[in-house]
C-alpha cells in the first residue's frame, strides 16, 4: 500500500483491490445460460474445448498489461471454482506465477455471486488503509498499463469528495472493443460509460459494500460518478462465450472510427496485446 501527498497536503494511504472471475460458477441465478442445475453449469463452464479458448483470451488479452503496470502497488484475485479441472488450475498457476500481485483464490462452486466477491474484496482490504479502490475484469478484458497509476493520481485528488461521499465512482469510458469471433481479431474505438472494464469504486476500508454491490450501470443513480473520457483506458473482448454479450446497433454511436494502425499501435503500448497472436 503505497503513500501519496495529494493536492490538499496529506498523505493518502491508498489501497488498489481487484478481482476476476475465471469460469467460477455460481449460483445458476448469476448467469445467461440453460442450466437449470449446478452440475449441468459447471458442465457448460468446465467443458474444456470452453476452457481451451478462456486460458487463451485471459493469457492473450487480459494479463499482458496486469504484469506490466507501471504502478506495482495493487492486488488481484483470480476467483475460480474447487472443481475447476486441475489441468487448468495447473496453466492458472503457471500463467500468473510471476506476477506477485495476483493470488488465485479457490472457493466452492455455486455460491451468491455478490456474496462471494464482497467477501474476497472485503477480505483483501487492509485496516490501515484511508482509501480503498476496487475494480473487477473480465478474464477476457484488460485495462491499460498505466490504470493503477492513473487511479492513484485521481484519488489524490479527490480525496475529500470520497470522504464526504463514502463511495465514489471513477468510470474510465474511453476503450476498444476487441471482436474475436471471426478468423481474424479486430479492434474498434468506444466511448461508453459505466461498462466494468476499467470502472473503479473508491470507498473507505470499513464499507460494508463493495463494487460488486451495485450493477455497474446503476450504480451513478443514487451515488457520485465522475467520467474519465481522455485516456483509452480498457479493452472489452467480444465473443461468442461472452456472458453479457455486446449490441453492435445499440453502440453504433459511440463507436470512433480511428484508423486501424493507430488501433494496432495502441493496442500494444497502452495494453501490451498483439492482436496476431490472439
Amino acid at each position: 500500500m503505497t503513500k501519496a501527498e495529494g493536492i490538499y497536503g496529506s498523505d493518502i494511504r491508498l489501497q488498489v483491490v481487484g478481482i476476476t472471475r475465471f469460469s467460477y460458477p455460481a449460483n445458476i441465478e448469476a448467469f445467461n445460460h440453460s442450466a437449470s442445475t449446478l452440475q449441468e453449469l459447471q458442465e457448460v463452464l468446465y467443458a474444456h474445448e470452453r476452457l481451451d479458448q478462456r486460458i487463451h483470451l485471459f493469457e492473450q488479452i487480459t494479463l499482458p498489461a496486469i504484469r506490466g503496470q507501471s504502478d506495482k502497488d495493487f492486488a488481484l484475485a483470480i476467483l475460480i471454482g474447487e472443481n475447476l479441472p486441475s489441468k487448468y488450475q495447473e496453466k492458472l498457476e503457471a500463467l500468473t506465477g510471476d506476477i506477485q500481485q495476483v493470488h488465485l483464490v479457490r472457493k466452492p462452486e455455486g455460491s451468491g455471486h455478490k456474496e462471494i466477491c464482497l467477501e474476497i474484496l472485503t477480505s483483501m482490504r487492509d485496516a490501515q488503509s484511508d482509501l480503498i479502490a476496487e475494480f473487477r475484469l473480465d478474464d477476457d478484458d484488460a485495462v491499460a498499463v498505466d490504470f493503477v497509476e492513473r487511479t492513484r493520481t485521481i484519488a489524490m485528488e479527490i480525496w475529500p469528495l470520497v470522504r464526504s461521499q463514502k463511495r465514489v465512482e471513477l468510470d474510465f469510458c474511453r476503450g476498444f472493443l476487441l471482436d474475436v469471433k471471426g478468423p481474424r481479431a479486430t479492434a474498434r474505438e468506444i466511448v461508453v460509460p459505466h461498462w466494468t472494464p476499467a470502472q473503479v469504486y473508491f470507498c473507505l476500508p470499513n464499507s460494508p459494500l463493495s463494487i460488486m454491490s451495485y450493477r455497474h450501470t446503476r450504480f451513478w443513480t443514487g451515488n457520485t460518478s465522475l467520467s474519465e473520457a481522455k485516456p483509452i483506458m480498457f479493452v472489452r473482448g467480444v465473443h461468442g462465450d461472452n456472458d453479457s454479450s455486446v449490441n453492435f446497433k445499440k453502440l453504433k454511436k459511440s463507436i470512433r472510427h480511428m484508423p486501424e494502425e493507430r488501433v494496432l499501435k495502441f493496442l500494444k503500448q497502452r495494453f501490451l496485446i498483439d492482436i496476431e497472436k490472439i
